[in-house]
């Protein structure tokens, strides 16, 4: 071979391997945008607000948006029962994965809890910034110190979560994720949330801290239901909505319950016969005109706040008033 055919056909083949690396950049890119678009409907991209329990782009979630089973959770950060599912919530990504189930967070602080707010505000600013990644590691970090919720906290938890801490703080500030919280908390009201932590399993209501099995007997029914819903046509991306509108029953209080009679007033005529016994813990005078007879649980967080009223209402009355303790463990 010549000198000149050598350089002729080098020449080629550099053009040939550029026209390939351009043709691989223009389809591949065109790739790209089709696996981001798919990537974005993975990690929660989907409107799905017209559910009876809605979900949209706003709320954090982990798992695939067209996964065929949803839990929604709306809970509360002070809330010691909500911490208690935390546990469980893990253990059920860990059996289905992201490509099964999804798991969507919405925001429910209670009244009583006064701490509970800034703590929500914190946690969706750090969804607002830093997305969904940063917003499960903080959240963790709040479930794990529920007694020790604070700014300084919240800061720096936020950094440990990887948040660019300007941004945080300035958005903080402005108090702006406010709205989020207080629009979760119409819509789980809407869908009959009085009560936290409350679960819906693609529009099934759960209740309460309830135990593994409980969370995984519905959702082995949910998956089957979803996959024959696939089955016959519905299309992933719309299985949640479709399958929420057809199980969501109406508010959870509601259900299963007569209305009842409307009464003049309150009663205060009948007289219950309430059994007092030598075994029964009591304080007081036990000839006192006046018996106090009170059904309680150690763990319950409402019950230890009647205490101090109990005491003042024992100091005040004095040998008058009898006080008399019930066992009811919930």
């Amino acid at each position: 071979m010549s000198k000149g055919s050598a350089i002729v056909g080098f020449l080629l083949c550099f053009f040939a391997g550029m026209a390939l690396m351009w043709s691989v950049d223009k389809y591949g890119s065109h790739s790209t945008v089709d696996a981001t678009k798919e990537s974005g409907a993975a990690i929660g991209g989907l409107d799905h607000s017209a559910a009876k329990v809605p979900v949209t782009k706003a709320d954090p979630s982990w798992g695939n948006a067209d996964a065929p089973v949803t839990v929604v959770m709306y809970s509360d950060y002070e809330c010691p029962y909500c911490s208690r599912v935390e546990p469980t919530i893990h253990k059920l990504k860990a059996k289905y994965g992201k490509s099964k189930l999804r798991v969507v967070w919405k925001h429910f602080p209670l009244p009583f809890h006064k701490k509970a707010v800034p703590a929500h505000v914190a946690a969706a600013t750090v969804f607002k910034v830093a997305g969904n990644d940063a917003f499960w590691k903080f959240h963790e970090m709040v479930f794990k110190n529920q007694k020790n919720l604070n700014p300084q906290n919240f800061n720096k938890w936020a950094a440990q979560a990887g948040v660019n801490m300007g941004k945080f703080k300035a958005e903080l500030a402005k108090n702006s994720m406010k709205a989020k919280v207080d629009d979760d908390l119409k819509t789980g009201k809407a869908a009959g949330v009085s009560g936290t932590p409350a679960s819906f399993i693609n529009g099934v209501f759960l209740s309460g801290a309830q135990p593994y099995n409980a969370f995984e007997t519905e959702i082995e029914k949910q998956l089957k239901a979803a996959n024959q819903a696939i089955a016959a046509g519905t299309p992933k991306s719309k299985v949640y909505v479709t399958m929420t509108n057809r199980n969501h029953k109406g508010k959870p209080a509601d259900r299963g319950k007569k209305k009842p009679k409307e009464r003049p007033g309150q009663d205060s005529k009948t007289v219950w016969k309430v059994p007092v016994s030598k075994k029964d813990p009591q304080k007081g005078n036990p000839n006192a005109l006046v018996t106090i007879v009170e059904f309680s649980e150690y763990q319950c967080p409402f019950c230890a706040r009647v205490l101090p009223t109990i005491k003042q209402v024992m100091d005040t009355y004095k040998d008058k008033v009898r006080f008399v303790w019930k066992d009811n463990p919930l």
